[in-house]
């Protein structure tokens, strides 16, 4: 198969879709199986456990911590 990511789910929005294809505003690890992916905080979209993510993460004060 030709599987970009494989995190050993059938779910979409985590990452590694169900199609085992990478999904837009994550970053996984693909070198081990399952695949283990994070999302991409400073892409101004709020994905997986973030709560935030103005864009800007590293601007003080701007009620969004480096972490999202």
């Amino acid at each position: 198969l030709n599987e970009a990511c494989d995190d050993s789910n059938q779910q979409n929005d985590d990452g590694c879709s169900e199609k085992c294809k990478l999904e837009d505003g994550w970053k996984c690890n693909i070198t081990n199986e399952p695949s283990s992916c994070n999302t991409i905080c400073g892409d101004k979209y709020i994905r997986g456990d973030e709560t935030c993510d103005t864009g800007n993460n590293s601007a003080p004060f701007d009620g969004c911590d480096s972490s999202c």
